[in-house]
């Protein structure tokens, strides 16, 4: 898990592969085995009334609540990279430098 491997790096280098923002960013409050492209448009639709969404996963009904971040801020999808090994600016060993790439960037989430 990312956040398992954030907590063992001195430093962490972030790329922009996209400027691409997206409009629809769910978090889940559970955990999903399954690292690759999923069709979410077509089988996880909230169907929002103005202040809250529903929608099923997997025969669960979940609520939620957009959240917006606050202003100046971006957040950043990211996916987990190559470790950096030539970079001259770090001093540290390699197993302490972490790469990660953005993939989509949002300012809201549900």
């Amino acid at each position: 898990m990312l956040a398992d491997n954030l907590a063992s790096h001195d430093a962490v280098n972030l790329k922009c592969a996209s400027d691409k923002h997206t409009e629809h960013l769910h978090l889940l409050p559970c955990s999903v085995h399954h690292d690759g492209p999923a069709k979410t448009a077509t089988y996880f639709v909230p169907d929002s009334n103005g202040t809250t969404s529903t929608a099923a996963f997997r025969g669960r009904q979940l609520q939620g609540l957009a959240v917006a971040l606050p202003p100046g801020y971006i957040g950043h999808v990211v996916v987990e990279s190559s470790a950096l090994t030539d970079n001259a600016a770090f001093e540290h060993a390699a197993d302490t430098r972490l790469e990660l790439l953005s993939t989509e960037l949002f300012s809201k989430f549900t």
